[in-house]
């Protein structure tokens, strides 16, 4: 028995070396993405977080990180903004 779950936690720990990392999508300036009036993320348009929302509006992704001081909403993982 310890030597299967030596096996298995080999066989873990080497999958976790060679698996590819999720690629983080870097958009320029120019992205469109949504902002609300209260929170402190920026969305993709099909968010769920903001589907019901009256308040949204769409910036561009250098103006929701400069000008509203905001960051990538965890749910639905728009580009990350790269000056």
């Amino acid at each position: 028995m310890m030597k299967v779950k030596k096996t298995l936690a080999i066989c873990f720990v080497s999958f976790c070396m060679i698996a590819p990392a999720v690629p983080v999508y870097a958009g320029n300036g120019n992205t469109t993405v949504y902002v609300t009036d209260k929170g402190d993320c920026y969305h993709k348009s099909n968010c769920s977080t903001i589907k019901n929302s009256k308040t949204k509006t769409a910036v561009t992704l250098q103006e929701a990180v400069e000008d509203w001081g905001r960051r990538p909403c965890k749910k639905c993982k728009p580009a990350k903004y790269t000056n």
